[in-house]
């Protein structure tokens, strides 16, 4: 994403500078829709670097943006930010007998 957000930021600056020598009657982003969009690129930039250096820092191997403590585990044959849950069931008497729910990725 940080590099995804480089090459936007990149191309408004690009169009930022050809801004004065677009022809007339030629529909595009004004200057001060240029800045704003650089800014708002710059501020999400700045938002991934965050969450990349709380990565670094936490140990963890990934970090969910929907459920901070969810984790992208493999479901059928894509992958969800989900939890594991582990369940131990009396064959006997049908009956659950004990459960644990994860977001440690641990079936594979």
């Amino acid at each position: 994403m940080i590099r995804e957000f480089d090459g936007k930021i990149n191309q408004y600056l690009r169009d930022f500078d050809g801004k004065d020598k677009e022809e007339a009657g030629q529909r595009s982003l004004s200057r001060q829709q240029l800045k704003e969009k650089i800014e708002r690129y710059k501020e999400r930039r700045a938002q991934y670097e965050q969450l990349k250096s709380d990565l670094q820092h936490s140990g963890e191997s990934q970090i969910s943006l929907t459920d901070p403590e969810s984790r992208s585990m493999r479901m059928g044959h894509g992958v969800e930010a989900s939890y594991n849950v582990q369940i131990v069931v009396d064959q006997k008497n049908k009956l659950s007998v004990e459960h644990e729910v994860t977001n440690e990725v641990i079936d594979e």
